[in-house]
């Protein structure tokens, strides 16, 4: 049995130790407070079972949006794609990623209580947040479908009982990037407050040079506003939040790579002579594109959360949550990544997004406390894909090919989660949720290029109906101590598999099903302050295995992502978290995730290129791998955050500064493990200078992978070109400077 880490105490408490500029003052060392919401109400994270990193607004400065967070949360891995629709997230080793409109990933991103959806829309951008809480491991029970390896539950701030207001300006030279943001809050009348927040960023130079259009690539303009009203009546309250975001992106270009000549296919071949006739060398510091098309990735999403509160004349509350988002993307993207327009291609989604919940909360502070809940959820996607060729001169003909498809899905559930204190050392917990979804898929394809000619419309339904739970127990030896065991069990509900290269398209009605996901999963873990709350460490050990784990890869044979059940994977480990203010002024905190995941029964595989090659895919079906034994792609073993910050007073003034250091472990990217989209570890170095000339004042310069490292956040087969492979590269070094006003 592997080991597992637990990260809850670390972040949360790291980040307000370390980050809560000017609330924490030179000589304050106690650990604040932190409040969650894990368990769908409001408690101390020293007595939440559950393994979680709280992560507050100081510490997200410098990151843009959710693909962000694996730089500071250990347990959380980020998948770039071709666009924001085929991008993935992973905890614990475990995620998704690929092209499927039918596809929803094993993490969840929930905003304001309400699920983002599937795809691309989980892709959310940071301002105004007053935490984010990432959930390891199957939280089911209470947050519903997809998420049995973990869940981001993104809250927002709240309006506030007096007026106050925030803006700020930040500006980084390596790309041009300027951003503003800025906040009002406070009270309209005597029972009604607001809150108004906004963000502006834009960014002239990307991360990717490409000499061919003279111009840079992987570049975000992107704003966004949100306003949040709270009435308080007699005996209710009524909560809104309405969101609008708009990204308009020069993404997802890629470079290249590596290249097995033997295996290259006919448009690889293509692509290799225009590599070469550039003198562009094939390895992990190329950053250089030579694409000839236009790349862009156009998003606008809306957000709405409505949450009504009854308080009963016996304490008990009764919520009704109701959410809806609708999420447009649009890209566009040059396939081949050479200067001869070979084949460009893109995708569109249109999706909206319902969900209503019902629950019904007992008083806090009895013996027993219990959470009961109905669920609705309905949504529906319209996905269409286009590929093309102007290159007559290859082809004899421009050519191209469509595919619509659409997917709606629809899920009832009803759930409950009860806590009973045996003792003032002893309490247990159970929870469950039974659930029923139904997801239908149709869709039309038009061929005549890549994929064989015109395809009548298809239509086909599945629906599953089965349940997830938790329990456990936790001991309080001391008041400031916590021990607990669980075991949980996750559930994913199956798909009908729809990217353009899918059979399904060829009234293929069993080949592209994919079976539901399930998890065991086991937990140990402790979470302690001592030395008058002036320390904290949260550990926590656990194992999951996965049964019919829906994987991912790019299949070379079908020229498309495809998604399929690997059979059996088991992940396990060890998280750490410890916090510390023992000075006057000065905080230090260390997180770390050791995570072993591993295929452990996986045998019809895509094959890797260089064997499909060599003849020596070795999968129970032909064509196909067997990878039992491997490890799970995108999943190092080893990732670590050590950060702190140091308080000081300059006259009558004061400051701070602050340095974190971030390490990932060597990790394959791609589903059938070919080395060629392996990297090496790396780390990633960044710092703050920080003064307060007056209280509401900051003014701050900041810089962002200090050491420059050049990384990258995927590696894949190249698209449509076999025998070549070409990755996303993160961000290089950023020096800048920010100036906070808080009124």
């Amino acid at each position: 049995m592997r080991i597992f880490k637990t990260p809850v105490l670390l972040s949360s408490i790291l980040a307000t130790a370390f980050t809560a500029i000017p609330q924490i003052s030179v000589g304050q060392n106690v650990l604040e407070e932190i409040v969650v919401t894990a368990q769908r109400r409001e408690q101390n994270l020293l007595d939440v079972p559950v393994s979680l990193d709280v992560l507050t607004e100081k510490d997200l400065e410098g990151l843009s949006d959710v693909r962000d967070l694996f730089k500071i949360a250990p347990t959380v891995q980020f998948q770039g794609g071709v666009s924001s629709g085929g991008q993935s997230l992973a905890i614990r080793g475990v995620g998704g990623g690929g092209f499927s409109s039918s596809f929803e990933h094993s993490v969840s991103v929930v905003v304001d209580q309400i699920a983002t959806g599937p795809s691309g829309s989980a892709f959310v951008d940071f301002w105004d947040i007053a935490r984010i809480e990432v959930l390891n491991g199957p939280q089911g029970t209470l947050f519903g479908k997809n998420v049995s390896a973990g869940l981001i539950n993104i809250v927002s701030n709240d309006p506030t009982d007096e007026f106050e207001g925030m803006t700020s300006v930040s500006y980084e030279g390596e790309y041009e990037k300027l951003r503003i943001d800025g906040v009002l809050s406070g009270p309209l009348t005597e029972n009604l407050n607001a809150r108004l927040s906004f963000y502006s960023n834009n960014q002239d130079e990307g991360i990717i040079q490409n000499p061919t259009r003279g111009t840079t690539e992987n570049k975000k303009d992107s704003l966004g506003i949100r306003l949040k009203t709270a009435y308080q009546g007699d005996s209710f309250e009524f909560n809104m939040a309405l969101t609008y975001e708009e990204q308009d992106a020069i993404c997802c270009g890629r470079v290249f790579t590596a290249v097995e000549p033997a295996s290259l296919g006919p448009f690889a071949a293509i692509a290799l002579g225009q590599i070469q006739a550039a003198g562009l060398e094939l390895n992990q510091d190329n950053n250089i594109t030579l694409g000839e098309g236009r790349v862009w990735d156009d998003i606008e999403a809306f957000n709405g959360a409505w949450e009504l509160i009854w308080e009963l004349d016996s304490g008990h509350q009764i919520k009704s949550v109701t959410g809806y988002r609708n999420w447009e993307q649009s890209d566009w993207n040059d396939v081949d990544g050479v200067d001869v327009n070979i084949i460009d291609g893109g995708l569109t989604h249109d999706m909206d997004f319902y969900s209503q919940e019902l629950q019904f909360l007992s008083p806090t502070g009895g013996d027993l406390e219990y959470i009961l809940g109905l669920y609705y959820l309905y949504y529906d996607i319209v996905e269409t894909t286009r590929l093309e060729t102007s290159a007559a001169g290859i082809f004899g003909a421009d050519l191209q090919d469509d595919w619509r498809t659409g997917v709606v899905v629809e899920n009832v559930a009803a759930f409950g989660h009860v806590t009973y204190k045996f003792t003032d050392h002893w309490t247990g917990f159970f929870g469950a949720r039974i659930l029923h979804e139904k997801q239908t898929v149709d869709g039309k394809r038009v061929g005549n290029f890549l994929f064989p000619g015109d395809q009548p419309f298809v239509e086909h339904s599945i629906d599953d109906a089965d349940w997830m739970g938790t329990i456990g127990l936790q001991y309080f030896p001391s008041e400031n101590t916590m021990f607990y065991g669980s075991y949980s069990r996750g559930y994913k509900s199956g798909n009908i598999d729809n990217p353009i290269g899918s059979t399904f398209f060829l009234g293929d009605f069993e080949g592209p099903i994919v079976e539901p996901e399930t998890v065991d999963s086991f937990e140990l873990g402790v979470k302690t302050a001592m030395l008058d709350n002036r320390l904290s460490m949260t550990a926590t050990v656990f194992f999951s295995e996965f049964q019919d784990f829906q994987a991912s890869a790019f299949d070379v044979n079908a020229n498309s992502f495809v998604f399929t059940n690997a059979g059996v994977v088991q992940t396990s480990g060890l998280e750490l978290d410890i916090n510390a203010s023992l000075w006057e002024g000065g905080s230090l905190s260390f997180a770390m995730a050791y995570i072993d995941a591993e295929f452990d029964e996986f045998t019809g595989a895509p094959c890797p290129v260089p064997q499909i090659t060599a003849g020596t895919c070795n999968g129970a079906i032909p064509g196909t791998a067997d990878l039992s034994g491997r490890g799970v792609n995108n999943s190092p073993k080893v990732r670590y955050v050590i950060s702190g910050q140091q308080d000081f007073n300059v006259g009558d003034s004061s400051g701070y500064i602050r340095a974190e250091y971030a390490w990932r472990d060597n990790t394959t990217f791609d589903g059938d493990l070919d080395q060629n989209t392996a990297v090496s570890s790396y780390g990633l170095l960044s710092a703050r200078l920080a003064f307060l000339p007056r209280e509401n004042i900051e003014v701050a310069i900041f810089g962002r992978n200090l050491t420059d490292e050049y990384y990258f956040v995927r590696i894949i087969d190249a698209p449509l070109e076999p025998g070549l492979y070409s990755g996303h590269p993160g961000l290089e070094r950023q020096l800048g400077a920010e100036v906070i006003v808080r009124f």
